[in-house]
């Protein structure tokens, strides 16, 4: 029998009433299999700030406890409600924040990437935080869940962002991380997409020279929001000027069309060379 029947009962057990039996099977807390068979519509969710404490309760206990539970709340994650499904993911989130957290969810790393199919993006972002979260590190199968939602062209545009900087956060130098954000620049997105696609770029781990060209060759993007982004990315991303981005520095010291902030951002660059 389960001890947290509570945490249960009020997040992962919201799934469809025809699972009761198969949970009853399993010798599942009778409170959690009721919780379960009579969920509809109707029943009265706890408020945000409730679930918050009893995720946080629930989720601090043994590993072993913690584990068995995930099952549950991955089953709430695909409810037909969505603030029943949104009450699992900040469930997972919370488990992933654990020290052990690799260890307690790698078993059910499937069930997690499912939440990159939800049509909320929100929920499908909170895949990769999930994933990036994990302690003392995400395993590689981890990795390959999030590259492949990132080339899912039914991808939301925040989801993707998400997904990016969560794949270059993991895997910096990744070969298959770099040609994947390759792609996906060279895709037609919007002003904001370009922005924080360069903005996950600003990541001094990253050595991979064609996306450190994606960087200097958005220094003379027509964009003014993208050419600011990309001078400021070019400073985090490396304590020392690339050779390739001192004439396109220089080009735009001495473009009287660019604004003072732009001049003043690549003259302080070029001090780095």
């Amino acid at each position: 029998m389960l001890r947290n029947s509570a945490f249960l009962a009020q997040v992962a057990s919201c799934v469809c009433s025809r699972c009761s039996t198969r949970l009853k099977q399993h010798n599942v807390d009778e409170g959690v299999v009721s919780a379960i068979g009579y969920y509809d519509k109707s029943t009265q969710l706890p408020k945000y700030e409730e679930i918050v404490k009893i995720i946080d309760a629930g989720v601090a206990g043994p590993a072993v406890e913690v584990e068995s539970m995930v099952p549950y709340i991955l089953a709430a994650s695909t409810n037909s409600d969505e603030t029943v499904r949104t009450y699992a993911a900040l469930a997972l989130f919370a488990i992933s924040r654990r020290n052990d957290s690799a260890t307690v969810l790698s078993p059910n790393l499937d069930g997690i990437a499912r939440l990159f199919k939800d049509p909320n993006e929100r929920l499908q972002g909170a895949a990769a935080m999930v994933f990036s979260n994990l302690r003392p590190s995400p395993p590689p199968e981890a990795l390959q869940y999030i590259l492949a939602a990132m080339k899912d062209p039914n991808t939301s545009a925040y989801a993707r962002t998400v997904e990016v900087h969560t794949a270059l956060r993991i895997a910096p130098s990744d070969t298959d991380v770099a040609g994947a954000v390759k792609k996906l620049w060279s895709t037609d997105l919007d002003k904001q997409g370009r922005i924080d696609l360069l903005n996950a770029l600003a990541d001094p781990r990253i050595v991979d020279k064609d996306l450190e060209r994606i960087v200097i060759n958005a220094l003379e993007n027509n964009d003014v929001g993208i050419r600011s982004t990309a001078l400021q990315v070019l400073g985090r991303m490396r304590e020392h000027i690339p050779i390739e981005a001192v004439e396109p520095l220089k080009r735009l010291t001495r473009d009287p069309g660019q604004s003072n902030v732009i001049r003043e951002l690549a003259r302080s660059l070029l001090k780095r060379k």
